[in-house]
């Protein structure tokens, strides 16, 4: 009886671990590259939602985020596949900036559960996700929103 509790257990724990890796993993690929706040200037690649590929950018060294891989192959096997959702099925996230925005900028993020591209009026913080587009057209094109399913 002990011994079927503890195998039970032991599954139950493995199955956790692969949920959580797969909910991180998506999240991970998600994030907009980060360079950090160092100055090393150090070659390396994170994964673009867009494209669904993965580029080369310079990483400072230090802080950023979990998006940054030494090299294109570690990249893909981390972020290639079935596991990594569409760049409009993350939600839109921002942070605070570690530059001054002089500007504020005007941008639109993808709104999944409201099927439409809503507007971020003259933002000031950075985003942390890669759900941001430039322009209306470019969002609803990318997120292929549905003229019969939009609010009114």
């Amino acid at each position: 009886m002990q011994f079927i509790f503890v195998v039970n257990f032991v599954i139950l724990a493995c199955s956790m671990v692969d949920a959580k890796t797969t909910k991180e993993t998506e999240y991970i690929c998600a994030l907009y590259p980060d360079d950090g706040p160092c100055r090393a200037r150090v070659p390396q690649f994170y994964f673009n939602m867009t494209t669904k590929t993965c580029k080369e950018f310079i990483y400072g060294g230090c802080e950023g985020n979990a998006n940054v891989f030494r090299d294109e192959d570690e990249c893909l096997k981390k972020c290639k596949g079935p596991q990594v959702p569409s760049i409009c099925s993350v939600p839109y996230e921002d942070e605070e900036c570690r530059y001054t925005i002089y500007k504020p900028q005007k941008r639109y993020y993808y709104n999944k559960t409201y099927n439409e591209c809503i507007l971020l009026v003259d933002i000031t913080r950075c985003p942390k996700t890669q759900n941001i587009f430039w322009n209306k057209k470019d969002c609803e094109r990318r997120c292929k929103i549905l003229k019969s399913k939009r609010r009114d």
